[in-house]
This record gives C-alpha cells, sequence and structure tokens, in this order.
C-alpha cells in the first residue's frame, strides 16, 4: 500500500518552514534617539515570540524581547510583521528613554503594557 503523509505532518513541515524563513528575516530602520543622535534599529527573530533588537549609534547595544501574539495582535492588529512592529516599539522608546534604562531582556507587554501613552504612539506609527 502507498504511504501519504498525515495532513498534520504537512501542516508541521509548513509551519517548520515558515519559522525557518521568519527567523531568517531582519529589518533594519534609522532612527533618532532622544537626544537626537541617529541610530541604526536591527530586529532578528531567534526563537517562538522572541527576538533580538539591536540599536547602533555611537554604541551598539543588544537587546532581548520577547512579544507575545496577543500584544502583537493588541499593537499593530496583525497588519505588521512582527519585526517592523519591534522597529516602532524601540523607535518610540528611544525617543523617550535612555538607552541604559531600557532592559537588557525583557517581554514587552510587561516593560510597557498599559502605558497607554507609548502604546498610542506605537499605534500611531504603525497606522497607514
Amino acid at each position: 500500500p502507498r504511504s501519504t503523509p498525515k495532513p498534520s505532518s504537512a501542516a508541521s513541515d509548513v509551519y517548520k518552514r515558515q519559522l525557518i524563513d521568519r527567523a531568517r528575516c531582519s529589518c533594519q530602520f534609522p532612527a533618532y534617539s532622544f537626544v537626537g543622535v541617529v541610530a541604526l534599529i536591527s530586529v532578528t527573530m531567534v526563537g517562538a515570540n522572541t527576538y533580538q533588537v539591536v540599536v547602533e549609534g555611537t554604541e551598539e547595544t543588544e537587546y532581548r524581547v520577547i512579544m507575545g501574539s496577543e500584544y502583537y495582535r493588541h499593537l499593530s492588529r496583525g497588519e505588521f510583521t512582527h519585526e517592523w512592529v519591534l522597529v516602532q516599539v524601540f523607535r518610540v522608546l528611544l525617543e523617550h528613554e535612555p538607552k541604559v534604562s531600557i532592559p537588557a531582556r525583557f517581554d514587552l507587554e510587561e516593560f510597557i503594557g498599559g502605558n497607554l501613552e507609548v502604546e498610542s504612539k506605537i499605534t500611531t506609527r504603525l497606522a497607514p
């Protein structure tokens, strides 16, 4: 008898390919920091809901950020890539906070969730 892959197996393979493709995706964007210094923000997916954010200006600073799927949808309505959302998040944060006050590792929702002013600025940046 012929062997046919189980549908769940095929779906799993597609999901794994999507994760691999997303892991290769990164986004870079120049931004102005809180003191007017130009910075380059790079975002790369490094795991499920986990991203490495690198801010390059006069010095390079790395962050490890967790952005859960529900909070991602809350900020972006699912209309933008996760990486682009995080670029906008860091643009807003850098305009208000020195890099040293942004923790090296954080869960985005725990860090800014409920701060309506910051969330509003992020969603405004994401508006078409």
